[in-house]
């Protein structure tokens, strides 16, 4: 790699290129070839927020696929899409669909195609800290609580002059049917109160993290970022590598599998 190419490298992906090569992910774990394990606090902005493989989601590709669904098309999926979000965002009524979900986020943050708070909208969006605005912004960039390979764009905006000159592009069934499954989750997930699971993580990471509902935003500074990460890495623990996006509680972890960030922790205090 040549110094020019070297100094555009992002630093998250940076730190992620650090993991040992991965054979499987399942639900909120990391399997490497070497035979480490990770329970991963990283929701690749969102989007793993449910795990690795959401409940159901292998059901609906299976389907889609045995239909030959795997072409951009018309479909029944685009008019549902709209209808769901116009029922739990009634205020931004007006919905288009792309096919990368960066094209919406681009369009919703004005040129930036890396998911953000206040121009986005996560699974538990009510617990993001989001930057002080002058008003809410025209348009936001739904992010699905999907892996990337099966997420869509959704850009939901309040009337249809903010992003007249975008029109919706036409999507597979796949991804369509992918986007439902994943938009009711997230959906859902409002109704259930699972602040217990949440409160499980305190004891472990409270003295590297605050917590707002399961997002777990650094009490560190930026520049011990790269540090702890790799710390928690080197232990078994994957978190954010992103130090402006909150890494989030597992769905699913056990005590053991949290101890070493105890571990962390002292190493941070003691100014190791």
């Amino acid at each position: 790699m040549t110094e020019k190419e070297s100094s555009t490298v992002y630093l998250p992906e940076l730190l992620l290129s650090r993991l040992p090569p991965i054979r499987r992910m399942r639900g909120w774990r990391l399997y490497a070839a070497n035979g480490k394990k990770l329970l991963s606090l990283w929701s690749d902005y969102g989007r793993n927020i449910f795990g690795y493989k959401p409940r159901g989601l292998a059901t609906i590709a299976k389907s889609a696929i045995d239909r030959g669904l795997v072409a951009p098309s018309p479909g029944e999926w685009n008019g549902r899409i709209a209808r769901m979000i116009q029922k739990h965002m009634p205020q931004r009524p007006f919905v288009k669909l792309f096919n990368s979900p960066e094209e919406a986020t681009r369009i919703a943050t004005g040129g930036v195609s890396k998911p953000a708070p206040g121009t986005c909208v996560f699974a538990f969006d009510a617990y993001m800290k989001k930057p002080e605005m002058t008003s809410e912004p025209e348009s936001v960039s739904i992010i699905l609580p999907v892996p990337a390979a099966f997420s869509i764009g959704i850009l939901a905006s309040k009337s249809p002059r903010s992003v007249k000159e975008k029109k919706s592009e036409l999507i597979d069934g796949l991804h369509g049917m992918a986007a439902i499954h994943a938009l009711s989750q997230m959906f859902e997930q409002e109704k259930i109160d699972s602040s217990e699971q949440w409160m499980r993580m305190d004891r472990f990471a409270g003295s590297l993290f605050e917590r707002s509902g399961p997002w777990l935003y650094p009490r560190y500074p930026r520049s011990m970022h790269e540090t702890i990460f790799m710390r928690c890495m080197e232990r078994g623990i994957l978190i954010s590598p992103d130090y402006d996006f909150p890494s989030s509680v597992p769905g699913d972890f056990d005590i053991g599998e949290l101890r070493p960030m105890l571990e962390v922790a002292d190493m941070v205090l003691s100014g190791e």
